[in-house]
């Protein structure tokens, strides 16, 4: 509902206030720059999702948890696997591909 919306929205906008996210300003700009350095290395047609992929996962887990993982240079390693398989088992649930989906829940 609207009014959830607009709870939620006043509790998380001072999370993306300028200010703040100027803080975090060189881990933005450093892991764009491994970004651009991997796709560099591509050659021809490439799927261009995975390394977005990591690279966010990067920079939410450097910026939320003071982490660094290095998972655009590590796509293999166990956090990057684990978090890979967790987003593979929500997107199939969401779909419902065990035919029942987000219904499973109610059941």
């Amino acid at each position: 509902t609207n009014q959830k919306w607009f709870h939620r929205r006043k509790i998380l906008t001072p999370t993306f206030h300028f200010n703040i996210l100027q803080g975090y300003h060189d881990i933005f700009a450093r892991q764009g720059e491994v970004l651009v350095d991997l796709i560099a290395e591509e050659k021809g047609d490439f799927d261009l999702f995975p390394y977005i992929k990591r690279c966010a996962l990067d920079i939410i887990c450097e910026t939320a948890m003071g982490t660094s993982i290095n998972a655009q240079k590590g796509a293999n390693n166990e956090y990057v696997r684990a978090v890979e398989r967790l987003s593979a088992i929500i997107w199939d649930y969401e779909r419902g591909s065990d035919g029942h989906g987000r219904d499973a829940v109610t059941n």
